[in-house]
């Protein structure tokens, strides 16, 4: 049931951004995959492989996580903007990004748990070919964990990927 559910998910994420890349313009959506690490808790939800990408008309990155095991579920998401986006070395366009974001994750365990916060992603990206991104990111957050005890919460979210543009 959690795995049909999940790609489902991904199913209707991936088949929405290939048709929005036909009737939006160029650049305005992009899709690639993901590998998170919640590097202050490594057992976070924002850890392990997913899915990024640009939804056409709406202004965030998004980046989507899960993992599906016996004993725990995971699932992730952030919402980043692009505040300040700076190209240092035309050649391969290598640059920064640096903006607001948010973040909110899911435990399913004996112990469920609901986390919600703030981020500041610092990022790196490279575009060696014209539609292709490839990035590395790294992103201090604070929220509030709801679960048995109700607590703050800090972070520091590491992830690298790619994104193709349309």
């Amino acid at each position: 049931m959690k795995k049909t559910l999940i790609l489902a998910v991904l199913a209707a994420l991936l088949t929405g951004s290939l048709y929005a890349a036909d009737v939006v313009t160029p650049g305005d959506v992009a899709v690639g995959p993901i590998f998170s690490h919640d590097v202050l808790d490594v057992s976070g939800p924002l850890g392990g492989w997913g899915i990024t990408g640009k939804i056409a008309g709406l202004p965030p990155i998004f980046g989507f996580n899960f993992a599906v095991g016996t004993q725990v579920t995971f699932v992730g998401l952030t919402a980043d903007w692009w505040l300040y986006h700076q190209v240092f070395y035309e050649p391969l366009n290598f640059g920064l990004y640096v903006g607001p974001g948010f973040f909110g994750d899911f435990t399913y365990s004996s112990n469920p748990a609901f986390d919600f916060g703030v981020r500041i992603p610092f990022d790196l990206d490279i575009y060696p070919i014209k539609p292709l991104e490839v990035f590395a990111e790294m992103a201090p957050a604070f929220g509030v964990s709801f679960t048995d005890p109700i607590a703050p919460t800090w972070r520091l979210q590491a992830a690298a990927g790619a994104r193709f543009w349309f």
